[in-house]
């Protein structure tokens, strides 16, 4: 269990070190560079996008993880 958190947390570090260039590049390229600062936001964005559905699939994952739980100890009863 240890080992995948450890790799949800390293997924989690490199998500924002992502989040973190594309905001640097839209804020810093949007009076030179619109079209690069434009892919600063699109990388922001997909960022985000790619954060809720990891979470999502997390709070998914313990659920059936639980269901399957409750279940087991149902039929052993």
């Amino acid at each position: 269990v240890m080992n995948t958190l450890d790799k949800i947390h390293d997924i989690s570090i490199r998500l924002e070190h992502m989040h973190q260039a594309g905001d640097w590049l839209s804020r810093t390229l949007v009076h030179s560079d619109p079209s690069a600062s434009h892919t600063g936001t699109l990388i922001t964005v997909l960022v985000e996008d790619l954060r809720e559905r990891i979470l999502s699939l997390v709070a998914e994952l313990e659920t059936e993880i639980v269901s399957s739980r409750r279940t087991l100890e149902e039929v052993l009863q």
